[in-house]
């Protein structure tokens, strides 16, 4: 199984090549969508998410929780029609 190591830096991100400050926001939004704790260590979501059988729904999952006040208002929100319904 592919491992992360110990924790998501901004180091480990620059070794992967995303060296732009920007690039640093993926740290906040992996743990937002429960890839990553709050000290930045690899939960169980993630190392489930590398399964590619599962991933989609490990995926989705974590967006549903990202976004739950959203989708307490509106079920459907991803359709809605005045994004396209993305």
């Amino acid at each position: 199984m592919h491992k992360l190591q110990k924790d998501c830096t901004v180091k480990f991100l620059e070794g992967l090549e995303f060296a732009s400050t920007n690039d640093r926001t993926f740290i906040g939004i992996l743990k937002e969508l429960g890839f990553l704790d709050t000290n930045n260590v690899p939960t169980k979501r993630y190392y489930e998410f590398l399964d590619k059988d599962v991933a989609p729904g490990v995926l989705a999952e974590g967006i549903r929780e990202m976004f739950s006040d959203l989708f307490a208002i509106k079920k459907d929100a991803q359709k809605n029609e005045s994004n396209g319904g993305v």
